[in-house]
């Protein structure tokens, strides 16, 4: 009797507090929504109405950090205001000022340092905001960051310094600001380079190599810095979230019923996708025809030559699928050279065999646009937002990874039963 008293009583506070439960997610959901879209009226009423400012989406992001990164300055003021963590970080440590930095938000990167935003905070990638800032170009932030106190010669997990970034862009106003700054040219990054090593290497323009030898550098040897190395992979999202790519029409190597498929997005422009796609040529070496890849678009917009590489890859690959995996190669070995544009990408493509009467023809098709916008709405509607990022069997995980963390990945994969790359529902997400 008593049991049966004290079940029901239960279930009445369940079905008593399951509508507010249901509203409190719902208003969330809102909320983030009106974060992503930059709506600061929205953001206050749904703020007033019990929305939570420090609630989250599949990939961590608080309502300040998806303002930051649009670079919404009345959306970030109200949230700030209404108490939100300046250092709120994602799934992969990435805080409102970093995604601001990374997004070229200057207003909005100003307004966090005057608000005591922790400037020399890392990613899970050691990306700091001032490499951002290096690596998107924006010189106005990365005088904003050095005035605020940003460590000038920190390392990602490549070791890569802001002026490394700089120099590889060939930004000459933002290598003269670091070197103002302190920058030491000297600084070796883990694969023992200093930038005048990467200078000679990657053969940078005139004007960089000059600017960076006329600090005259400090001659022997220097000792690699300790703290170099891997930062290791994002975090994944929940383990009951599968992502299921589209993945007809797109450029594959492997069989087609392979136990293990990876989906991959990648920049050619990007200096991690180069990493990645080395790590999955051994992979696929390693583990044959137990394994399929497959290659999607997500070319970085401050990447100016990425789109045209990602376009000249979908024409070869429409004329001839072998090419086009070896043109990808063939650009990330010298991925240096794509800053000398479209002559580069034509050359490559010609070195290789590939008619340029035809390659022309298939370049002036709407098919490979419409194929890369379809590949980054994918990804956007996944919450990706930088590469390279890999779907492994419908498990989503972001940032470069080595071929022993990928093959970690495959082993779990072959051993569950095998999940097939398909599309059951409209968003892609199960």
């Amino acid at each position: 009797m008593w049991l049966k008293l004290l079940v029901c009583c239960l279930i009445g506070c369940l079905v008593t507090l399951l509508p507010s439960i249901t509203h409190a997610q719902d208003q969330n959901e809102k909320l983030l929504a009106a974060a992503r879209l930059g709506d600061a009226g929205q953001l206050e009423q749904l703020l007033d109405q019990g929305g939570q400012i420090d609630c989250q989406d599949v990939w961590g992001k608080q309502p300040i950090i998806l303002a930051a990164s649009r670079g919404d300055i009345a959306a970030v003021q109200l949230l700030l205001r209404r108490g939100a963590d300046i250092n709120a970080q994602d799934n992969w440590h990435r805080t409102p000022l970093i995604a601001a930095a990374q997004a070229g938000r200057t207003w909005v990167v100003d307004i966090l340092i005057h608000h005591n935003a922790a400037v020399n905070h890392q990613s899970s990638n050691g990306i700091s905001a001032l490499m951002a800032a290096a690596q998107r170009g924006n010189t106005a932030a990365a005088n904003l960051l050095i005035a605020a106190g940003a460590i000038v010669d920190q390392q990602d997990a490549k070791g890569w310094t802001a002026l490394m970034w700089a120099a590889g862009r060939g930004d000459t106003e933002l290598i003269s600001l670091l070197l103002a700054a302190g920058a030491n040219i000297n600084k070796v990054d883990c694969a023992g380079k200093t930038v005048l090593d990467q200078s000679k290497e990657y053969g940078y323009s005139h004007e960089v190599a000059e600017l960076l030898t006329s600090r005259c550098a400090l001659t022997g040897h220097i000792q690699q810095d300790p703290a170099c190395g891997r930062a290791g992979l994002g975090t994944a999202p929940p383990s009951d979230k599968l992502y299921f790519p589209v993945i007809t029409g797109s450029a594959a190597r492997g069989p087609a019923n392979a136990a293990v498929t990876i989906v991959e997005y990648t920049d050619f422009q990007c200096p991690y996708c180069r990493e990645g796609a080395e790590a999955l040529n051994a992979v696929l070496t390693k583990y044959g025809r137990q394994v399929r890849l497959i290659l999607k678009h997500y070319p970085l917009e401050f990447h100016q030559t990425a789109l045209p590489a990602a376009l000249y890859f979908e024409a070869i690959a429409r004329l001839d699928t072998t090419k086009a995996w070896l043109f990808q190669q063939r650009i990330f070995q010298n991925q240096r050279r794509l800053k000398e544009g479209e002559p580069f990408l034509r050359q490559t493509a010609s070195e290789l065999g590939v008619s340029l009467q035809s390659l022309d023809a298939a370049l002036s098709s709407p098919e490979g646009k419409v194929r890369i916008a379809a590949d980054i709405r994918e990804a956007d509607g996944f919450g990706i937002d930088g590469v390279p990022a890999f779907i492994i069997n419908g498990k989503l995980i972001d940032g470069a990874a080595t071929l022993e963390e990928f093959s970690q990945l495959i082993d779990e994969a072959l051993s569950k039963p095998q999940v097939y790359i398909t599309r059951p529902r409209g968003d892609g997400l199960q």
